[in-house]
């Protein structure tokens, strides 16, 4: 197992809330996409990182073993995905 410096994690920590804080308050969707893909990318490195100490259950890779989780997930996908199409049309009226 890897250690890595407590240090470097603690200012990955704050470079993740600045960045969320930030694209918390941007108004224009097309900016906050690109602003959200490099915030992404250092989230994800946590998961990886966890994934491969095994502290972290991938779900994806047992998808019929966390069936539940899938379904909630590509429930609230759909439910965010119908909101934003209703949202979009309020605004263009």
């Amino acid at each position: 197992m890897r250690k890595y410096d407590e240090l470097l994690l603690r200012k990955i920590d704050d470079c993740k809330l600045l960045l969320t804080l930030k694209l918390l308050k941007i108004q224009k969707l097309s900016y906050a996409i690109k602003y959200s893909i490099p915030t992404v990318i250092i989230f994800w490195n946590f998961v990886e990182i966890l994934g491969r100490w095994n502290i972290l259950k991938e779900i994806w890779i047992e998808p019929f073993k966390y069936w539940l989780e899938i379904l909630i997930t590509t429930i609230v996908f759909f439910i965010l995905l119908i909101i934003s199409i209703f949202e979009s049309k309020k605004i263009n009226k």
